[in-house]
């Protein structure tokens, strides 16, 4: 026995609550003609390239099965008189495949790819501009600390002979001490906003759908 494969067009005068009995009537002939089914599948309804038989619209149905060489001719015959069938094909193969996706599911699919790829270009985008963001605000804030702390430094060397060069210093070491604080709630302040920024953008991009 060899392997083939069957794809049939069914009349679109079915319904799809129909369609299986026609794929029941495929079954019982390759049935009657001692083929081996595989497995069948409905490829659901859809519209044809050209009307055949006055017809727009037909539900592709799949079968894989093993079948007798002497018998292949009069089961196609058979098939071609088969009224509920539109056209058919059989083709000879090697191995057993496995069923084919919907043809809505690959029509989705060929749709989704270009738009997911760039939403995923987007959200890389996003991620790199926020943590170049990040590492700017960190740096500029770091350096502000060192001038606050050089300054407070500076200060302390400055000679306090009179009352009004020590009037002058504005950079105690109580100051110095808030003015460390404040950086470094600047500097966390800095990260949360980047945080909630980096946040809303991602949400943004994923709301709209990948």
């Amino acid at each position: 026995m060899n392997h083939y494969e069957i794809l049939a067009i069914a009349s679109g005068r079915f319904a799809d609550t129909e369609i299986n009995g026609v794929i029941g009537k495929i079954e019982e002939l390759l049935k009657k003609y001692e083929c081996a089914l595989h497995y069948t599948q409905n490829l659901e309804r859809r519209k044809l390239a050209y009307p055949i038989k006055h017809q727009a619209y037909g539900t592709y149905v799949f079968a894989e099965f093993d079948c007798s060489v002497s018998k292949m001719s009069a089961l196609d015959r058979e098939l071609r008189l088969t009224p509920e069938l539109l056209r058919h094909m059989i083709v000879k193969r090697d191995t057993v495949g496995v069923p084919r996706p919907l043809f809505k599911d690959v029509i989705i699919e060929e749709r989704r790819a270009p738009r997911r790829q760039q939403k995923e270009k987007t959200l890389e985008q996003a991620l790199e501009t926020v943590e170049k963001e990040t590492a700017a605000a960190r740096s500029s804030a770091v350096v502000s600390q060192t001038d606050v702390a050089g300054a407070a430094d500076k200060s302390k060397k400055t000679p306090r002979d009179t009352g009004s060069v020590q009037d002058k210093i504005v950079a105690p070491l109580s100051d110095e001490s808030n003015n460390e604080k404040k950086q470094t709630e600047k500097i966390a302040k800095i990260d949360e906003d980047l945080e909630k920024e980096l946040d809303k953008k991602l949400e943004e991009i994923l709301r709209e759908g990948v």
